[in-house]
């Protein structure tokens, strides 16, 4: 189990899919290990399906899902195979294991710490 875990707002946006590619990528990996924040993420996620539930319909234009699948098939990235076979004996949580498989550069976001000045206060 995880010693420190994410917000409830931060796993909310997760469940709402509203988290940038980093930010999700992390949660899912926290989630793979907390039990806890998984169960918070179902309840959020089933909150959200009862409210799309009960929103009211949106009109479409006839050609909508059409439209759609031209844009999966001309867009749809090559899915990534994972570097390490065994998943289980892998160090990674599945979900990097799922990017791992691709080069860095490839990705379409970039985690990018703070820079720490070690002088500071002095």
């Amino acid at each position: 189990m995880a010693s420190a875990h994410p917000s409830s707002e931060l796993i909310a946006a997760y469940a709402a899919g509203s988290l940038s590619d980093g930010l999700s990528l992390a949660i899912a990996s926290h989630l793979t290990y907390c039990p806890e924040c998984r169960t918070m993420a179902a309840d959020f996620e089933a909150v959200g399906g009862t409210m799309l539930r009960g929103a009211e319909e949106a009109s479409m234009s006839s050609d909508a899902l059409d439209s759609v699948f031209s844009m999966i098939e001309t867009s749809a990235p090559e899915a990534a195979t994972p570097r390490f076979v065994d998943a289980e004996a892998s160090p990674l949580p599945r979900p990097i294991q799922q990017v791992v498989g691709q080069p860095f550069d490839e990705r379409a976001w970039q985690f990018r710490l703070r820079a720490h000045r070690h002088d500071a206060g002095r």
